[in-house]
């Protein structure tokens, strides 16, 4: 990093992941920086160093290192600094902020974690790393939980990069996950079940709509696509497809329901009070603009069809049931100390989140404490493997790609549920040129900006 020669032109660069490939492609190290070969002495003394620094649990003085390899500390200063880019200082912050995410991840308490990484006491470890960690030690244990992170993905020279940060410091560098790359390939490529759904890792899985069994009541057609069988622990999933004219009445009993309408238009009852749907976008016959609704639990509701074909509805609990219950007479039961219900689509509300935006839907605005709905875009290209610490439910608005988990992949398109949940890994691909959108509900949560973290 210190190297005295000049750069090169940044077209003229070819990057190898060991000096020994560039060297077989024709390539011959720079005479001014370090010899490479293993016995120069130099590197051996850099090498030594750094193993002092990582197995100290105490951070030696230069004093102390310089004494170790037979150096003047200020030479020794020089010389490491040359050969690795930082001082022994600055190699030896990182080394233990490294140190502290690891056994914060694998330890059961923040207590046991400091420890572990070499810290004498709590003072001392919050102190030199909440700049380090970009939260305190207990959030970063926690999955960054209560911290709002922001990130941007930039290309770089050897490839898309990510950087997160919180208003403390920076949270993450990650270096971008190639769909195309020889370990994704060997990922196996999951087919949907019988039932429709094709079940990739730790409970994850993409439903396809129209293969489930349907049943119908009334003038309605119904299925289930996400419940406890399917190891839901917070939220179910139902759809709804109305045919035009009044559909069933609905409970879902003491669970509060978002509504998802993805076309056409009518009136959506809930309890006494109705509210006037209309999914149109006046000059455009190719696009809709989708409406949430929030039924709030102990209230029922119905939907009329006022279009010319079949309008559908997703409905999304929490907590989880297995079905919902039809009854004969639409009760009056409406909470009017929250009135407003209906969260159409608007651009004008979207928040930009990097190279994409969301905007939240149903929340406490509607009266919903706990379960939350938004729409976000996703744009060409696949993202980052992440978890959340919320159980989360997608419907693919628009747009195809693939999901992928840990050692599983599966093709998505519009009109598929995914079911993600909680602290599962995954990453979802949109290879369609126009973006991809999706509709999701978390619950219990509030926002999907948040409890993101690799």
């Amino acid at each position: 990093p210190s190297c005295p020669s000049r750069q090169p032109n940044r077209k003229n660069v070819e990057f190898f992941d060991t000096p020994e490939q560039a060297e077989l492609a024709g390539f011959r190290r720079c005479k001014r920086c370090w010899a490479r070969a293993e016995n120069d002495a130099t590197t051996n003394i850099v090498q030594k160093v750094i193993r002092l620094l990582e197995n100290e649990d105490a951070e030696p003085s230069l004093e102390v290192l310089g004494a170790a390899v037979n150096l003047s500390p200020w030479y020794l200063q020089r010389v490491f600094k040359t050969a690795v880019g930082v001082s022994p200082k600055q190699y030896a912050k990182t080394h233990r902020a490294k140190k502290l995410r690891n056994e914060l991840k694998a330890n059961e308490t923040v207590t046991r974690a400091m420890y572990e990484a070499g810290f004498g006491s709590s003072s001392r470890m919050y102190e030199s790393q909440n700049a380090q960690l970009g939260m305190n030690p207990k959030q970063y244990r926690a999955g960054g939980k209560g911290e709002r992170i922001a990130y941007v993905q930039l290309d770089t020279p050897v490839g898309r990069m990510l950087l997160a940060a919180t208003a403390r410091g920076l949270v993450a560098v990650r270096f971008g996950d190639d769909a195309q790359s020889l370990a994704n390939r060997d990922i196996v490529e999951v087919e949907p079940d019988a039932d429709g759904k094709a079940r990739i890792d730790g409970g994850c899985f993409v439903c396809k709509v129209d293969a489930r069994p349907w049943r119908k009541q009334g003038n309605a057609l119904w299925t289930d696509l996400i419940n406890d069988a399917d190891g839901a622990c917070f939220q179910a999933q139902f759809c709804f497809d109305c045919a035009p004219g009044m559909g069933p009445i609905v409970s879902f009993g003491d669970r509060h329901v978002a509504l998802l309408v993805l076309d056409q238009y009518g009136v959506i009852e809930i309890g006494s009070q109705p509210f006037a749907i209309d999914t149109r976008i006046v000059g455009d016959n190719a696009r809709s603009a989708e409406v949430g609704a929030y039924v709030k639990p102990g209230e029922c509701f119905r939907v009329t069809n006022q279009g010319d074909r079949a309008m559908r509805v997703f409905a999304s609990t929490g907590p989880t049931t297995d079905a919902p219950q039809f009854i004969e007479q639409l009760p009056d039961l409406f909470d009017a100390s929250d009135e407003r219900r209906l969260a159409p689509v608007n651009p004008a509300e979207r928040q930009a989140m990097a190279d994409r935006f969301f905007q939240v839907l149903v929340n406490k605005t509607h009266g919903s404490p706990m379960l939350t709905q938004f729409i976000g875009e996703i744009p060409k290209g696949k993202a980052w493997p992440h978890r959340h610490l919320y159980e989360e439910s997608l419907i693919v608005v628009a747009g195809e790609g693939m999901m992928w988990t840990e050692t599983r992949k599966t093709r998505v398109a519009a009109g598929d549920v995914i079911f993600l949940p909680r602290k599962q890994t995954h990453s979802l691909e949109c290879t369609s040129d126009s973006p991809m959108f999706v509709a999701g509900v978390i619950y219990p949560g509030d926002n999907p900006s948040i409890n993101y973290y690799p």
